[in-house]
């Protein structure tokens, strides 16, 4: 949903300001509020939504009428709780993935959360493979996984896997 300026209250800011915490050590700028979504992104209650604090603290900052939907607010010092507004940027979603890979965020191998296999049987999946004995579709259905996944595994051209 689109963060738009007239629908935040002066009440609202002052809310959100007040419970600012300025990190001297880090240069990060903390909210003391509890409530974070999935990725540490803190918010706040407005007008009956849930509002990242890290937006709001953008379109303030550098005084906009609004936010596009479409658009993400990231950080450059990589805290998804920090408000500092020197710390934001904008971005689309394809900007943000490229940060998040220039940066080594990307989780890999049994750390992706979607991944199926532990990093011990994606080595072996590919052991396996290149010992020419088992094809892919043998290795997918005997590691019940998709034969892209274990192409991916085995052919180490996907960089999820890569790093094994």
């Amino acid at each position: 949903m689109k963060l738009v300026r007239e629908e935040i209250s002066e009440s609202d800011i002052e809310r959100f300001i007040n419970k600012i915490m300025k990190d001297s050590d880090s240069s990060c700028w903390e909210v003391n509020i509890a409530n974070h979504n999935s990725f540490g992104h803190k918010r706040i209650w407005i007008n009956g939504r849930y509002v990242g604090i890290h937006r709001l603290m953008y379109m303030l900052y550098n005084k906009l009428d609004s936010l596009p939907e479409d658009m993400e607010v990231c950080h450059i010092c990589d805290n998804p709780g920090c408000v500092n507004p020197t710390h934001l940027f904008l971005t689309s979603k394809a900007g943000n993935q490229f940060d998040k890979k220039a940066k080594n965020r990307q989780a890999k191998g049994e750390n992706n959360g979607a991944a199926i296999l532990s990093n011990e049987n994606a080595k072996l999946m590919r052991d396996l493979y290149n010992s020419g004995e088992f094809s892919l579709g043998f290795l997918a259905n005997f590691f019940k996984v998709s034969k892209s996944t274990c192409f991916n595994v085995c052919s180490n051209k996907s960089k999820l896997w890569r790093s094994l």
